[in-house]
């Protein structure tokens, strides 16, 4: 019965465990039911937004063109399912394997195939105009649909632009069909200046056939070109040189072309207009050679307006005047309107006569709109006053506008306007006189009346001239002396006008005339009068000399003189007439002083000109003197007298060497020159003062000048050639002149020079050989190079050559050191000897500067140079280093007076650019493969060192003579005294500690309790830094993974069944102890039990270092002591020592015992533990 209880109560248990598991398990078997929608046909491809353009390249034996699917029914489709939004042109050849062909395009001067670089391939599309080519087809017929759903490669601007395109029948000839296209920029920005109008005819049913039998559409069949022009392939029809050019900055651009319906040829019953399609897009630029330009709208001619109405007529008319108008004229405007659309139009409207205002319409008289069906017009006319209109308009537009419209297309057309000119009154210009205007008695002359129109009316023809003559500045005008006026002189110039006669009177005086004249025109209006000041003078008397004697002046000075007293004219002011001479010492005529300038100058070799002296001179007072030949004439007398100037005797040519004993001399000069006073007069020469003024080869002469002795001496040894030295004399007047010598150098021999300038101090790898161009540094000033002897020797026997053929010296030397390479030069007569000094090296060396220094090769930073941060290191080569082809790096690192780091790499060079940046993970020297010599960062008084070997591209070694070396030295701040970046870069490192720290605890199998001290440490700093509000650390340091619901499953179906195991176990268990004996448990009082005690306590000791030794020592008086653990915390591999640094712990334990802190405990261990130590104290 017993047993069939316990099985019974393990029945019921497992039931229960059952139950359990299957609720908790039960969503985890759970499947989502997906259902099946189906899927939504779509027939027409997702519109764009904007109109796309296509150029489509096909040929008539393209099979993936015309198969069913293909690139023309990709094309096709995509019309006729987005008509509104999508425009494209085939250009079709008859083979594809030259697509390139003139069917397709390309010809003169457009050339579309060049244009997108396309010669063979077909089908081919590209969307706007950019790449990439869209090749091929999909077989489903929607080869495009996607491209053009997403934008299909227009300008990103596509919706700021227009483009509308209208083609008719031509009113006047129904062969001939008219192509109307408007462009305008629509959008809010600057509307571009220079735009390309890209304009094609296309036939909309292709006249080609494929293969198969069927056809494309939209096939090029015509090029729109500027000039009403168009191109074909029979060549340009019109001289049209391209595609239009645009400026929208100036508003809408319509460009309309007139072309034969015959250019769209017959297909599927359709033929001429009715199978025309035309296309038009604004492009910002065309080359016949590229492509990817952008392309800001496209349109054709199906989808322009289907409503247009236009002035289709201006007519004007002046009852007033044949040609122009003058304001008050009343001016007849005639204008038709006309429904140019394909749709009749009932909506209402107003046909406005108008005239335009600085470009305003001013409306003048309006009409309403009757209903006009398709082609049917209306006229309206209306007369315009124009007294109101501006005086100074050269032209006025008068014509008409349609307003008010509902569904117009075009809006170009809208306004129509005629100019016409402006009769402006004329203008009047100077009348000039022909020929001579010193006018005899009794003579006439003629006189060329010129003006002008002002305006684009009148012209000479119509216009004639006024006349009027009166003494000058006295406007007394007289306009009877003029005759004629029939003869047109200069036309087609500026200068045109008409030639009149005047006949003047004997009662008019002599003297000036002016002249004056107005102009009129052919409607009678006069311009302002114009006067020509001084026009033409009535001859007057001749002028005369009175042959006195001037009186006295100075030998070789400037003097002026005034003739009021010695010229004289009976009509002409003295300052109105012109006095010139022949002779030499006449110099000038000054008409505001009335004065002549001369001088009697001294000559050399006859002295002064004293005494009487004569000059003729002529007078012009503007008389016609042609019958007498010369001009009226008179001789002035002069009284000439010394000026009291040195006068200097010529000083002879001296003589000097080139160098030598007789290169300097002498000159006295006192032998060569005298004096006078001012009256002219002897006076001493000895009382003269002498200065050089002027050396024309200082270069080769020197001089000096003591008293009266002029001193002189070559410059230089190489010095030869002449030299001219002027001397000045001057007396106690200052009066001075000049006087020159010429110093002769003979030239002497000198020895060959060699120019050693670049060879100061050579460098030379050992064992290399440098060739130095040594007949191009020798010169010889005396002799040529032929004779020059070169001998060279070395103070390395051998190392040293000289190659006379080419004139090179040859250097190589084998051992390192300075060298010296002796070189002599001789010529027949004398020689000259040069060392050069030579350094031989080894290997070049490599500088390296921790600063911007273009002196060294390679600048190196180094960033976190903290202690217990590892340093980061960036290597920039400078613009002077060489082109290496290989950098090898040694990194040391050296701490307590041991190295125990080293580092050694090769750097990437291809990064010579960028610069090599690392962290400073240096090796430990002896450690196993990849361990640190710092894995915790540097230490305190650490330092390290860099050293380089490098070879350049020329193969020269380059090693640095002495390591460079950083101290460490300054510790980590505190994180609120850490930037941003170094805060962010610290907690990462602190992570990637904790995380190798809590790995090598999972794996140890020993003592971890100096890993565990670490482990505290860091996580401490850790959470400091975290608490940073600049921050946000993650709620778990390290070790925190997510894992997908797949292993969640798995951990909750493990758990449940871990929980129903011990619920299974416990209650077995409990079945079977009921019936055991049951023990009495007894409570004893609060003991320190030997599991209780901190040296027992396994977290404690795991996290501190093992204290369980230290706590069964008896307690002793209170000794510093040193925690080996928590110096590994720090700690390096030895033999390097280090200093022992505390870990942060949180002060929170009680009050230290008067003793201090007991002998083996710590200050962390007392904060957990030290409370329980004073209560068994206290209980004791």
């Amino acid at each position: 019965m017993k047993l069939s209880a316990r099985a019974l109560s393990i029945l019921i248990v497992a039931i229960f465990i059952g139950s359990i598991l299957t609720s908790l398990t039960g969503d985890l078997n759970k499947k989502e039911q997906v259902e099946l929608q189906d899927s939504e046909v779509v027939f027409e491809a997702t519109s764009p937004g904007h109109n796309v353009f296509l150029q489509y390249i096909s040929s008539d034996n393209c099979y993936y063109c015309y198969t069913s699917g293909g690139g023309s029914e990709s094309a096709h489709n995509l019309k006729m399912s987005n008509p509104d939004e999508f425009v494209y042109i085939t250009y079709s050849s008859s083979s594809y394997i030259t697509t390139n062909d003139a069917r397709s395009g390309n010809v003169a001067p457009i050339y579309a195939m060049n244009h997108l670089g396309e010669s063979g391939g077909a089908p081919t599309g590209y969307m706007g105009d950019s790449d990439p080519e869209i090749s091929g087809s999909d077989g489903q017929g929607t080869r495009y649909d996607s491209t053009f759903s997403s934008g299909g490669y227009m300008a990103s601007s596509v919706n700021d632009y227009q483009i509308n395109v209208i083609q008719t029948v031509n009113p006047s000839n129904s062969n001939n069909v008219d192509i109307t296209m408007e462009a305008s920029y629509i959008g809010s920005g600057t509307a571009p200046s220079s735009t390309v109008l890209y304009a094609a005819v296309t036939e909309e049913k292709c006249a080609y056939t494929y293969g198969d039998g069927s056809y494309a559409h939209n096939c090029w069949r015509a090029w729109l070109l500027n000039g009403n022009s168009y191109a074909t392939t029979s060549g340009v029809t019109g001289g049209g040189t391209g595609f239009v050019n645009m400026d929208l900055s100036k508003g809408p651009h319509s460009e309309t072309w007139t072309v034969p319906a015959s250019l769209a040829r017959a297909r599927g019953g359709q033929s001429g207009i009715n199978n025309m399609l035309t296309i038009g897009a604004i492009y910002d630029s065309w080359s016949t050679t590229s492509h990817n330009a952008n392309v800001f709208a496209v349109s054709d001619s199906s989808m322009g307006p289907k409503m247009d109405l236009a002035v289709f007529d201006v007519s004007l008319s002046n009852p007033s005047s044949s040609d122009g108008y003058i304001n008050g004229d009343q001016i007849t405007v005639t204008a038709t309107a006309k429904n140019v659309g394909g749709l009749d139009y009932t909506d209402g409207g107003t046909l406005e006569i108008v005239y335009l205002d600085t470009g305003n319409p001013i409306s003048v008289s309006s009409k309403s709109l009757t209903n006009l069906v398709s082609q049917a017009t209306m006229s309206h006319t209306a007369v315009v006053d124009t007294s109101s209109m501006p005086s100074n308009a050269w032209k006025t537009s008068f014509g008409a506008r349609l307003t008010g419209l509902s569904g117009d297309g075009l809006v170009s057309n809208n306004l129509k306007v005629e100019d016409l000119d402006h009769d402006r009154p004329p203008l009047a210009k100077q009348a000039t006189v022909s020929g001579n205007n010193v006018i005899e008695r009794g003579s006439i002359f003629n006189v060329i009346a010129k003006g002008a129109a002002d305006d684009n009316v009148d012209t000479i023809d119509s216009m004639t001239f006024e006349l009027e003559v009166s003494p000058a500045g006295l406007n007394q005008w007289d306009g009877s002396i003029d005759s004629g006026g029939n003869v047109i002189v200069n036309a087609g110039t500026t200068n045109e006008g008409r030639e009149y006669v005047m006949t003047p009177v004997m009662e008019m005086v002599s003297g000036w005339y002016d002249l004056r004249s107005r102009t009129l025109d052919g409607r009678g209006q006069t311009s302002d009068w114009r006067v020509t000041s001084n026009a033409f003078e009535l001859a007057n008397g001749i002028p005369q000399v009175f042959a006195e004697e001037i009186g006295s002046v100075f030998c070789d000075e400037l003097t002026s003189i005034d003739l009021t007293n010695h010229v004289n004219d009976p009509e002409t002011p003295l300052s109105d007439l012109i006095i010139d001479s022949d002779h030499p010492s006449f110099l000038s005529w000054n008409p505001s002083t009335t004065s002549i300038d001369v001088k009697f100058a001294y000559n050399e070799v006859q002295g002064c000109p004293i005494g009487t002296k004569s000059i003729l001179i002529t007078m012009d007072d503007g008389g016609d003197y042609s019958s007498q030949g010369v001009l009226p004439s008179g001789t002035l007398k002069f009284n000439v007298i010394e000026n009291g100037q040195p006068r200097w005797n010529g000083l002879p040519t001296q003589v000097v060497d080139e160098q030598g004993p007789d290169n300097d001399g002498t000159l006295m000069l006192l032998p060569f020159v005298f004096d006078t006073d001012s009256n002219g007069q002897s006076s001493d020469s000895s009382l003269l003062t002498f200065s050089v003024v002027g050396n024309t080869n200082p270069e080769i002469i020197t001089t000096t000048l003591i008293g009266s002795v002029l001193g002189f001496e070559s410059a230089n040894d190489d010095a030869n050639g002449q030299s001219t030295v002027t001397v000045r004399a001057c007396d106690i007047d200052q009066e001075c002149s000049d006087q020159s010598v010429i110093i002769q150098i003979n030239p002497i021999n000198d020895a060959p020079r060699m120019d050693n300038s670049g060879l100061e101090s050579i460098s030379l790898k050992v064992n290399t050989q440098m060739s130095i161009d040594l007949s191009s540094r020798i010169t010889d000033v005396d002799d040529s190079s032929d004779k020059i002897t070169i001998l060279v020797s070395s103070s390395v026997p051998g190392s040293a050559q000289y190659i006379r053929s080419s004139g090179m010296l040859n250097l190589q030397f084998s051992e390192v050191g300075n060298h010296i390479v002796t070189i002599e030069v001789r010529d027949t007569y004398d020689s000259n000897q040069f060392d050069l000094m030579v350094e031989v090296f080894d290997s070049v060396p490599f500088t390296i500067s921790k600063t911007d220094s273009q002196s060294a090769y390679m600048v190196v930073s180094v960033s976190d140079l903290f202690i217990s941060q590892t340093p980061n290191v960036d290597m920039q080569l400078s613009n002077s280093a060489p082109t290496f082809t290989s950098i090898s790096v040694t990194w040391t690192i050296c701490g307590g007076g041991v190295c125990d780091g080293a580092w050694v790499y090769d750097l990437e060079v291809s990064k010579s650019a960028s610069g090599w940046q690392t962290p400073l993970n240096i090796l430990l020297i002896g450690g196993e493969e990849g361990e640190l010599a710092r894995p915790n960062g540097f230490n305190e008084m650490d330092y390290f060192s860099l050293s380089i070997n490098a070879v350049d591209s020329d193969s020269n070694n380059y090693k640095t003579q002495s390591a460079v070396r950083w101290d460490v030295t300054q510790p980590l701040p505190k994180p609120a005294d850490m930037d941003d970046e170094t805060l962010t870069n610290r907690i990462s490192v602190l992570e990637q500690r904790i995380e190798t720290i809590e790995s090598q605890i999972e794996s140890e199998t020993g003592d971890t309790s100096n890993l565990e001290v670490q482990l505290y440490n860091l996580q401490t700093e850790y959470d400091e830094a975290c608490n940073d509000p600049r921050v946000q650390c993650t709620s778990e340091s390290t070790g925190s993974s997510t894992v997908d619901e797949s292993s969640g499953a798995d951990n909750t179906i493990m758990i449940v069944g871990i929980i129903g195991a011990i619920i299974i176990v416990a209650l077995l268990g409990g079945l079977f102890l009921m019936r055991g004996n049951r023990t009495q448990e007894t409570l004893e009082g609060f003991q320190w039990a030997d599991t209780t005690l901190p040296a027992r306590d396994m977290v404690a000791n795991s996290m501190y270092g093992g204290t369980q030794q230290m706590f069964q020592q008896p307690l002793q008086t209170p000794q510093p002591t040193h925690n080996p653990a928590y110096a590994a915390a720090y700690h390096q591999p030895a033999p390097v020592p280090v200093q022992p640094v505390a870990p942060i712990i949180p002060a929170a334990g009680p009050p230290l015992p008067p003793g201090g802190l007991p002998a083996g405990w710590t200050m962390e261990q007392w904060n957990y533990y030290g409370q329980q130590y004073l209560d068994r104290m206290n209980n004791q």
